[in-house]
């Protein structure tokens, strides 16, 4: 049986988040909750860049 070829960005997804890596197999958000985590992690990652641009800001100070 042949395997299939793996590509960089698999093997960059799968060392930073192994589960992120397995949920892309499955072809992404599958239930309410899962798209309810994604929206709380966009949410979140752009508090954590308003944060790091103003502490870039206060840095200039």
């Amino acid at each position: 049986m042949p395997l299939e070829p793996i590509s960089a960005s698999d093997l960059e997804r799968f060392g930073y988040c192994p589960l992120s890596w397995w949920l892309s197999l499955k072809g992404g958000v599958t239930s309410a909750e899962l798209r309810e985590g994604e929206r709380n992690h966009s949410a979140m990652a752009e508090d954590v860049s308003r944060i790091m641009e103003g502490e870039r800001g206060a840095r200039g100070w």
